[in-house]
């Protein structure tokens, strides 16, 4: 066999190159959206978002956040892991917060929404026997989109106790203790509200549990649930005014009372649009939701 010309080595060489010449590709820096988005309301048009960095935050390459609500734009640094919104609309809304590369780039987006809620921070006392009528329970109306909460004895003659009890506390009979629970008041006599609980509660000192989202609907299929102190329930109120409306209850066992007097006191967050959770994440949105959503004011706060 001939030996190749050197013009043909040439080529080979030319179309091959030495492999020390070979670049290594730099290592993909991971770049992800923000994580564990939360939304508290702090009032009705005023929402507190906070969420955690995403893997690769602490390159140098990471320059911050995008948050979008509606066509506001604004970046933010990456210290900085939360924003207040105010002025909001009373109607649910949309946050979509990206991260954020020095070039320019940013992630795809995280997304979360919220609707406005009234906050009841003073303790409604709600006992499990009222005193002047002994063998009624006390309820409790949980509040609509136009009416407050407000406490109420189990009166089957009145007809406006029978439009609004939403739960009641029960701790057994007069002879028999049981826990305490909060009841459906349905379950009491069957033409009051029915009132769903969520299998999920959260133990918190207050109403501001930093809830990551609100819980889903289908989990709301509790009629009862066993009384915790210092507990958020979540439910459902069905039938209140023609409508349904979401609730969190705060409930911490009042101290000092015995059975068959104990005694819880209550707050509530009060979802005011009817059929509306809280806060939930939603992974995608029609393609021409900015140009729908109005612009909103904001007023950015850095809480870290």
């Amino acid at each position: 066999m001939k030996n190749p010309s050197p013009l043909v080595v040439l080529l080979v060489v030319l179309t091959f190159g030495c492999g020390e010449n070979l670049q290594t590709p730099a290592p993909v820096i991971s770049f992800n959206p923000p994580t564990s988005l939360r939304a508290v309301s702090i009032n009705q048009s005023t929402v507190k978002v906070s969420w955690s960095a995403p893997s690769g935050a602490s390159d140098s390459s990471f320059q911050g956040y995008i948050m979008q609500i509606g066509s506001v734009r604004d970046t933010l640094p990456k210290s900085q892991l939360d924003f207040v919104a105010d002025s909001l609309p009373q109607v649910e809304t949309a946050f979509f917060i990206y991260s954020l590369r020095n070039d320019g780039l940013r992630s795809d987006a995280a997304t979360i929404r919220w609707a406005p809620a009234a906050r009841f921070d003073s303790a409604y006392t709600v006992f499990e026997n009222n005193t002047p009528v002994s063998t009624r329970p006390e309820g409790f109306h949980v509040g609509s989109a136009t009416t407050n909460p407000s406490t109420m004895i189990i009166d089957p003659t009145n007809p406006a106790v029978q439009q609004d009890m939403d739960f009641f506390i029960d701790g057994g009979s007069q002879q028999i203790q049981l826990p305490l629970s909060l009841w459906s008041a349905h379950l009491f006599i069957g033409s009051f509200n029915q009132t769903f609980f969520s299998t999920q509660t959260d133990a918190a000192p207050t109403l501001d549990f930093p809830m990551g989202a609100f819980p889903a609907e289908n989990t709301f299929t509790k009629d009862t649930v066993t009384i915790s102190d210092n507990t958020i329930y979540y439910a459902k109120v069905v039938g209140d005014q023609g409508q349904f409306n979401f609730v969190r209850i705060h409930v911490r066992i009042k101290p000092g009372l015995s059975f068959p007097d104990r005694a819880v006191e209550i707050r509530v967050s009060l979802q005011r649009v009817p059929g509306l959770l809280y806060a939930h994440n939603a992974d995608d949105y029609p393609a021409d939701l900015f140009r729908r959503i109005p612009s909103y004011s904001f007023i950015q706060r850095n809480h870290s």
